[in-house]
């Protein structure tokens, strides 16, 4: 396994994420972290896919970027396993750079796919804007609505306080 050193405090800017790298290639993985520390990000790479559910429950990453060919435990092998207990964004750097090998790394739950190789900055344009999206999408999920005094959490159940058919007095 490849230990990473995180990038100081004082490197990481307001974007700043905690991002997994997996890659079995260890000069990928040691590029990959360079180039995401460098953007302000927290970052922690492995080289051993048999590692990273453990690694991904350990360090609670923001983002994980995903080989796809690797031995033993393959990337969209993963983004499965990944996807069955998690929403974290997902993007995968992987040679398999043919549309239907994109199509099936986005249908399984990839939320981006670059082709390697990559440009270093499309790398972290692609890792920004991942979690500025999830991010957005967070703060949406955790809004909570005032309409009088009735409270709506975003969720489908409305408090029985303010349940009322159309034809009823409004919400108290």
């Amino acid at each position: 396994m490849l230990d990473q050193e995180t990038a100081p405090a004082s490197r990481r800017d307001a974007l700043g994420g905690r991002i997994l790298v997996v890659d079995d290639d260890r000069d990928v993985a040691h590029l990959v972290s360079t180039v995401l520390e460098e953007a302000g990000h927290e970052v922690k790479a492995i080289t051993d896919a048999r590692q990273a559910m453990e690694t991904f429950n350990d360090f609670h990453p923001d983002l994980v970027t995903l080989d796809v060919l690797m031995p033993a435990v393959d990337g969209i092998s993963l983004c499965l396993q990944l996807r069955r207990n998690s929403d974290v964004p997902v993007l995968f750097l992987s040679a398999k750079d043919d549309p239907p090998d994109r199509v099936v790394g986005l249908r399984i739950g990839a939320d981006d796919y670059l082709g390697k190789p990559f440009d270093n900055n499309a790398s972290t344009r692609a890792a920004s804007s991942s979690l500025r999206r999830c991010s957005a999408a967070t703060a949406l999920t955790t809004i909570t609505r005032r309409i009088g005094s009735c409270v709506s959490d975003g969720s489908s159940s409305i408090s029985p306080a303010c349940r009322r058919s159309p034809a009823t007095s409004s919400c108290r």
